[in-house]
């Protein structure tokens, strides 16, 4: 559980307040970027990015405490508090995991478990800048879902450029509403997704139809792009020499769907 704080300015001023994140959705698998793919730009070119499925979905929440008896009551009126206006936002960091038992460390303390498996996740894996193409700050959306409105930020835009098994951590913070005197404030709540699989793009599979809550997110931002058939992923009859594979699978694969920013 995240730690609350007590602001000294901003529209939370004076109040003591914890800040709580939960993964709402979490992604499933993707398909590799190509570094060829990236390499073969030209100006008047479009990149074919598919991100991965189905976009992670965070909802952020607000409860005032009580210090007396630390008691909470969730802040719901988000316009009085400003809370809705682009400055609270989230950040997504993504690490690959080893699956194998090998994979655990005798020399470094794992900072998250991914459950059923036990999973380790270690400071040491974390690979954002190397990896992970896309926007990685979002701010929270409202959004009417599961009876109630809601502050949500969906990452729509977010591909990796390498295969394998992956995590994306989240951190919450707001800016100009600061629990210290500094205008940024600090870190409110963490949260995890769940494991996905990144793939060659040969071996990707057809595209499925958009679950709800994307169907939902896309209706009130350009970010996420739904779709409510299935779309097939064309095959291939021409080999290829193997260093291209995924450049050339990409452009071939797309013909009918390209898109730069093609979420779940």
């Amino acid at each position: 559980m995240s730690s609350p704080f007590t602001y000294k300015h901003g529209p939370l001023k004076g109040l003591t307040v914890r800040t709580a994140l939960r993964v709402l959705q979490s992604p499933v698998i993707g398909r590799k970027l190509s570094q060829l793919q990236r390499a073969h730009l030209t100006a008047s070119s479009k990149m074919d990015v598919r991100p991965i499925e189905p976009p992670a979905v965070v909802q952020i929440q607000f409860f005032e405490v009580n210090p007396d008896n630390g008691s909470e009551r969730e802040l719901l009126n988000y316009r009085d508090y400003q809370l809705h206006d682009g400055r609270t936002l989230i950040q997504a960091q993504l690490y690959k995991v080893d699956v194998s038992k090998d994979g655990r460390s005798e020399e470094e303390q794992a900072i998250h478990v991914i459950s059923p498996d036990n999973i380790p996740v270690y400071a040491s894996q974390e690979c954002t800048l190397a990896l992970l193409h896309g926007e990685i700050f979002e701010s929270a959306l409202q959004l009417h879902w599961e009876d109630r409105d809601m502050m949500v930020c969906p990452f729509g835009l977010l591909s990796v450029r390498e295969e394998g098994h992956f995590v994306l951590s989240f951190r919450a913070f707001n800016i100009g509403t600061s629990a210290t005197t500094e205008a940024q404030g600090p870190i409110s709540a963490m949260a995890w997704s769940e494991k996905f699989t990144i793939v060659a793009s040969k071996k990707a599979t057809a595209l499925g139809t958009s679950t709800p809550l994307t169907l939902a997110l896309s209706d009130i931002t350009s970010r996420i792009t739904a779709r409510s058939t299935l779309r097939a992923t064309r095959s291939k009859t021409r080999k290829r020499p193997a260093d291209e594979d995924d450049a050339r699978d990409d452009e071939d694969e797309d013909d009918q769907n390209v898109s730069t920013s093609d979420g779940g």
